[in-house]
This record gives structure tokens, C-alpha cells and sequence, in this order.
């Protein structure tokens, strides 16, 4: 995790591109994700976060994975939203979550952005409105985590790209 943090960290102080990624109150309405996971301390409950609901200061993480074809795979709908921001359900059978989790705590993030959680898959309204903000979504990102696999559930088959 130590050669990870230290990518990042060139990246945020040698890149004049990452460098400033930060935006204006009045991109913020845009730029920043309608909805979260707020992953905070380990064993805490995970819950999905509106936007109105995050400092002005936000740091995210996001996460590229192939989801559709895991089985027994949790996803937001518009009948699991209310229940999501209470926390979401165990996901000890899906390992890569748990991983990716982790990952974020350590490297010391709060938040992550993860398509299949955040967007109301069922709601074609929903995915309209967020699949046009997406290119925003991977820009401001503090770091985008993709899998390779989504037959491993390794940590270690994730990589950490600054986007």
C-alpha cells in the first residue's frame, strides 16, 4: 500500500494536471457525484451518501469492474435505496467489495464512487442523468481503482491508476 500512496503522491505534487483537481462551489452541483459510499473506519457500516450530505472538500475514490455477469451481485434499485443509506448489506460473498473497501480506508480516502452501487439501475431516468456526469465522475476522482478479473476477488488484481 506504501508504493501505492507514493504514486499517488507524486502524481498530486509532480502532475500539474492532478495537481489542482479541485472545483468551484458552482461546479460542485455537476462534478461531484449524486451519490456515494461512505466507507469509514473498518467494521463500520457502509452507507450510500447523497451528495448534499459530503463536505464542500470531498475526496473520492472510484472503482472500474465487470459486474454483470457475478452472481448473487447487490446493486442499487429504486427499492434498496432508502435501506442503502442506512448501510448496505454484507457483502462478505463479494470479496472484491470487501477488498476494494479496504483499500480505500487504507489509503485513507472516505468515500467511493462504484457504478452498480451508486446508480439506480433500475431507473432509466437515473442512469441517464449519471451516465452523462460519469466523464466528471473518473476526472475528480482522488484515484480510480479497475479490476482485471472479476473472477479473482484478490486485492491484488486491482490496480490503482491516478485517472
Amino acid at each position: 500500500m506504501q508504493l501505492a500512496k507514493s504514486w499517488i503522491e507524486v502524481c498530486r505534487t509532480e502532475h500539474p494536471e492532478c495537481e489542482n483537481r479541485r472545483w468551484s462551489v458552482d461546479e460542485r452541483n455537476y462534478l461531484v457525484p449524486t451519490r456515494l459510499l461512505r466507507v469509514s473506519a473498518r467494521n463500520a457500516t457502509i452507507r450510500l451518501v447523497e451528495k448534499r450530505d459530503v463536505p464542500d472538500d470531498i475526496q473520492y475514490m472510484t472503482l472500474s469492474h465487470r459486474w454483470r455477469k457475478i452472481k448473487n451481485k447487490i446493486v442499487l434499485t429504486r427499492e434498496n435505496l432508502e435501506s442503502f443509506k442506512r448501510g448496505i448489506p454484507p457483502l462478505d460473498a463479494l470479496q472484491t467489495f470487501v477488498d476494494v473497501f479496504e483499500v480505500v480506508r487504507r489509503l485513507g480516502v472516505e468515500y467511493v464512487w462504484i457504478d452498480s452501487l451508486c446508480i439506480i439501475q433500475n431507473s432509466k431516468e437515473d442512469w441517464e442523468m449519471e451516465a452523462s456526469k460519469m466523464c466528471y465522475v473518473y476526472k475528480y476522482s482522488y484515484c480510480h481503482m479497475f479490476l482485471l478479473s472479476y473472477y479473482s476477488w484478490s486485492v491484488f488484481q486491482a490496480y490503482i491508476v491516478s485517472p
